[in-house]
């Protein structure tokens, strides 16, 4: 199959990825332009229900067209999130070995995208692999010796000469091991990234800061936002990596669940920038896939106790420095509706 559009990725997930997955689509839609998304669903659920959707320029796989015998075997191993990682190289494979497509990007579905990825592809030009680092902390950076230097978010290949080759070595190397659990110079499907530059040429770890921001490496960074865009310390965001985001079911009294993601209970910049803007798109993509499929409920964790919630709803309404003083406060009305 030839491709005519400038880019070309593919991701996986199941149904309680779902809603991050259409909302990854989404972003796509709105910065990406032009753009062909293939993704392998991993579940009968998420593929019926993905076809509901009808999402332009996406084309969807089932697992029954990559499962081959090797395949097959490593799964009998693997639990779901190593069996998805597994998968991670296979998918990319697939696709690239099957389309008449210059390269191929494989996504995590739990990214998201706040600008263009046309600066990612610039520093692509003229370089057959590109592989972004997880760039820790430094008081955490002793943490990439177990987990690897890179993250698999957004890993891109050329369809050259070295770029199947690495492929090619990356799929193998899965098939043999991936499994949750640290071991020298293994852990998963992302601590091979270290080695392709020793055995591969062609390859370009990225420079620009603004892609793959996550929680593990936007510490002590001003987060702002100017003529609309966002911006990681002077860097304007690509994309966010959402990893380990938790939705809540919304509610009535909070429409759109507890506000409390990963460490931003407390109003802050990111929280206002990329977090609440984030749960508000998942919540209403949750709407949009209830209109196809009543009952749906997955990728929602259960709420927090409700004690819990109102404190969380009142220090993000109203600033409240005071726990001791937002408890009192709450006493009555958490009495009330307890009875």
């Amino acid at each position: 199959m030839t491709q005519k559009s400038p880019y070309h990725f593919c991701t996986l997930f199941d149904k309680g990825f779902l809603l991050k997955g259409v909302a990854l689509h989404e972003s796509l839609v709105k910065h990406a332009e032009n753009f062909t998304l293939w993704i392998l669903c991993m579940d009968t659920e998420t593929r019926t229900t993905l076809e509901k959707l009808n999402l332009e320029n996406v084309l969807l796989l089932s697992l029954q067209d990559i499962e081959t015998e090797a395949v097959l075997n490593a799964k009998k191993t693997r639990n779901n999130r190593e069996y998805c990682w597994t998968l991670s190289s296979v998918l990319t494979l697939y696709v690239m070995e099957r389309n008449d497509i210059e390269s191929i990007a494989y996504l995590d579905a739990d990214t998201y995208f706040f600008s263009s990825p046309e600066t990612i592809y610039k520093e692509f030009e003229n370089h057959s692999i590109l592989i972004i680092p997880h760039r820790l902390f430094w008081t955490r950076k002793d943490k990439e010796k177990e987990v690897g230097k890179y993250n698999v978010s957004l890993p891109i290949f050329r369809k050259d000469e070295n770029g199947l080759a690495c492929l090619h070595w990356w799929q193998d190397r899965c098939l043999e091991w991936c499994f949750d659990r640290i071991e020298p110079n293994r852990y998963g499907d992302q601590k091979y990234l270290d080695f392709f530059e020793e055995k591969f040429m062609g390859v370009h770890p990225l420079q620009n800061e603004g892609a793959n921001v996550a929680t593990w490496n936007m510490e002590g960074k001003e987060v702002t936002k100017k003529n609309g865009v966002v911006y990681i310390g002077d860097t304007p965001l690509i994309f966010f990596h959402y990893s380990g985001f938790v939705l809540y079911p919304p509610t009535p009294l909070l429409p759109y669940g507890p506000d409390i993601f990963h460490k931003y209970t407390k109003t802050s910049p990111a929280k206002d920038l990329i977090y609440r803007p984030y749960a508000k798109t998942l919540y209403r993509i949750l709407d949009q896939i209830r209109h196809v499929d009543p009952q749906w409920s997955h990728g929602l964790t259960p709420r927090p106790p409700l004690k819990k919630s109102l404190r969380e709803f009142w220090h993000n309404t109203f600033h409240y420095p005071s726990r001791r003083a937002t408890k009192k406060l709450l006493s009555p009305i958490i009495k009330m509706i307890q009875s």
